[in-house]
């Protein structure tokens, strides 16, 4: 027997050749033999240490992606907490300065409310002499003609007692007359200065305008002696009454007609006018004066919150904002601003005659 180890895989050629005793050599004979490699040496198997080759390198690389995906999956994450925390720190910033935003918004509105007030009740003091002068005159006018009545009845005169007492009861209508004048004129200024929006109440239109010109006039002399302009009343007899909230709608004239004032200070011949006119159920109020006007570029943001012509520190830019919101909210109605026939500003307020 014959055993042969580590042969290489392939055709073999297997010989024998025998001897006889007498060493005589017979010739050789061959074998073909074919070894087989081991499983593990098979193309298959060469094939399968490639695949798993590959699917190991697929697997690595697949890994190697997921721990990169998880990487940036995780940087992702932490940026957008961080985007989160600075949105939520913004959103407190402003939170807080949207509150301290109204805060001042609303302290801006009561420093406008309060400086037409103001401008009201100086107006007031002007005009609240009239009434009151009237009034001391007739009294004192009555003292005098009591002493009168006392003599002509001691004399005995009852035709001049008479006549002195006539006279007498025609003062103390003159002094109601003009003392109910000024409690109205008293009542208006509290009414103007009492807080939120009125109640609707029926007014004289042209009479409550003729009120608030003449308020506004002497509030505006009140602060300038110097200042002079002539104020026109132009009122429509046809307008009548109307139903309105008498502060508000007091508060948006007395604005309409300081602005005017404002605009013709120091114009040759300044002039500003109130009108009234009554047009197929509506009636409109127009200011309107001969100053400089407002220009094109800057009319439509006039009604806009915090805009205003004038020097910085002498406006809160809210007066006609307010005004504007008072008539289309408050009213219904509507305001505009133009170009007037003598080359300065006209606003006009359009109200239904029966809301």
């Amino acid at each position: 027997a014959a055993t042969y180890t580590n042969l290489a895989p392939g055709n073999n050629t297997f010989e024998v050749k025998a001897s006889s005793r007498d060493a005589v050599w017979s010739e050789p004979v061959s074998l073909e033999v074919k070894v087989l490699p081991p499983w593990w040496r098979t193309i298959w198997a060469y094939l399968g240490y490639l695949a798993f080759m590959f699917g190991g390198v697929v697997s690595a690389a697949r890994i190697q992606r997921a721990r990169i995906s998880a990487q940036e999956r995780e940087k992702v994450r932490q940026k957008e907490l961080e985007q989160a925390r600075e949105i939520e720190k913004q959103h407190v910033e402003l939170s807080l300065a949207h509150e301290t935003l109204k805060k001042t918004q609303g302290q801006l509105v009561e420093q406008e409310k309060l400086a037409s007030l103001g401008s009201l009740t100086a107006g007031i003091a002007h005009e609240i002499k009239n009434p009151l002068n009237f009034v001391n005159n007739f009294a004192e006018v009555g003292a005098e003609m009591a002493d009168e009545l006392s003599e002509a009845i001691a004399a005995g005169n009852s035709e001049e007692a008479q006549a002195i007492i006539a006279e007498l009861r025609e003062n103390a209508k003159q002094i109601t007359k003009h003392g109910r004048r000024a409690d109205e004129i008293v009542k208006a200024m509290m009414q103007h200065a009492r807080g939120g929006a009125s109640e609707r109440e029926e007014v004289q239109l042209n009479t409550f305008l003729e009120e608030y010109a003449n308020l506004a006039w002497h509030g505006m002399r009140a602060k300038d002696n110097d200042f002079q302009a002539e104020l026109v009343r132009d009122f429509d007899p046809l307008v009548g009454s109307l139903k309105v909230m008498p502060q508000e709608l007091g508060r948006v004239v007395l604005n309409l007609l300081n602005n005017a004032f404002d605009a013709v200070r120091g114009v040759e011949g300044a002039r500003v006018t109130i009108a009234s006119r009554q047009t197929d159920g509506h009636v409109s109020i127009s200011v309107s004066d001969n100053g400089p006007g407002i220009p094109d570029a800057i009319r439509d943001k006039i009604f806009e919150p915090f805009f205003t012509t004038k020097p910085t520190g002498e406006g809160t830019g809210l007066g006609l904002s307010l005004s504007y919101d008072i008539i289309t909210k408050g009213h219904g109605g509507s305001m505009t601003v133009g170009l007037s026939a003598e080359g300065g500003a006209l606003f006009t307020i359009d109200l239904q005659s029966h809301p």
